[in-house]
C-alpha cells in the first residue's frame, strides 16, 4: 500500500500536469484566434520521450489523445502498459531495420526522409494490410547533423521526387510535412523556417504541418501549424 507522502506527491504531480495542459490549451486557443484560425485546427501532440508509463497515463486520464515517441523501442516498451484509446505518433528518426516494428506500433509517422525508408514501410504495411499516415521530414536549415530532406521553396527537387514516389505506394498516405528548426536564442528566429514549410506544403497541396515545440509553438501556430509537438512544456525539463 502506498504511504501518505507518496500519495500526496502523486496528487501534486497530477495537479501540475493538469494546470500545464490548461495553460497550453488556453495559449493555443488565444494564438489561433489572433490569426483567424479555429483552435480545433491545431492538434496538441504530447511528446513522451523518457517519460514513464505512469506519468503518461495521467496525461491520458486528463483527456489527451495523441502521444508522440522518438524511438520505436521505447514506444514498444511503454504503449502496451497504457489504458485508453490514443493515436500513436513516431516523431524521431526511423531506421529501415525498425520499419516493420514501427508499422506495427504507430498510426502516424512524421519522419520519412528517404525513398528507402518509405519502401521499407510500404512493404511492412502491405504485409499487415494497413494504411499508414506519414509526413516527410524537411531539413530547411541545411544542417548536416539533422535528418530530413534538404529542401526549400527554390530548391525542392529531392522533396518533389520523394513526394512523387510515396504517392505511388498504396499503403502509405502522405498527409503533410514536418520540420525541426535549428537551435535559436529567441523563438521569433524560427518563424522563417515555419513560413517556408507552409509555402512548400501549399506548393505540393499537403494540408498538414507538424511544426513547433515547447519553446516556439505559438509562432508555429501563427504560421500554419496543424500539429504542435510539446513535451517539456507539459512534463517539465527532462533530466
Amino acid at each position: 500500500m502506498m504511504n501518505e507522502k507518496l500519495i500526496s506527491f502523486l496528487n501534486i504531480m497530477s495537479n501540475a500536469l493538469a494546470q500545464n495542459l490548461k495553460n497550453i490549451s488556453a495559449q493555443i486557443k488565444k494564438t489561433a484566434q489572433q490569426v483567424n484560425r479555429a483552435p480545433t485546427e491545431v492538434c496538441l501532440l504530447v511528446v513522451t520521450k523518457t517519460i514513464s508509463a505512469e506519468q503518461i497515463q495521467k496525461i491520458l486520464d486528463l483527456g489527451i489523445t495523441n502521444l508522440g515517441e522518438n524511438r520505436v523501442q521505447e514506444a514498444d516498451g511503454k504503449f502496451p502498459l497504457l489504458r485508453g484509446n490514443f493515436t500513436k505518433h513516431l516523431i524521431g528518426h526511423l531506421q529501415t531495420n525498425k520499419a516493420k516494428m514501427a508499422a506495427e506500433i504507430f498510426d502516424i509517422i512524421h519522419s520519412i526522409d528517404s525513398i528507402r525508408i518509405a519502401l521499407a514501410l510500404e512493404k511492412a504495411c502491405a504485409e499487415l494490410d494497413k494504411i499508414l499516415r506519414v509526413f516527410i521530414e524537411v531539413n530547411l536549415s541545411g544542417e548536416t547533423t539533422k535528418f530530413g530532406v534538404h529542401a526549400n521553396f527554390k530548391n525542392d527537387k529531392n522533396l518533389q521526387e520523394l513526394i512523387s514516389e510515396i504517392k505511388k505506394m498504396p499503403h502509405l498516405k502522405l498527409v503533410g510535412l514536418m520540420t525541426v528548426p535549428p537551435p535559436v536564442s529567441t523563438q521569433e528566429e524560427n518563424r522563417p523556417f515555419f513560413r517556408e514549410l507552409k509555402k512548400l506544403a501549399n506548393k505540393f497541396q499537403l494540408s498538414e504541418l507538424s511544426m513547433g515545440m515547447s519553446g516556439d509553438y505559438s509562432i508555429a501556430i501563427e504560421e500554419g501549424a496543424t500539429i504542435v509537438r510539446l513535451g517539456s512544456a507539459i512534463f517539465g525539463e527532462r533530466r
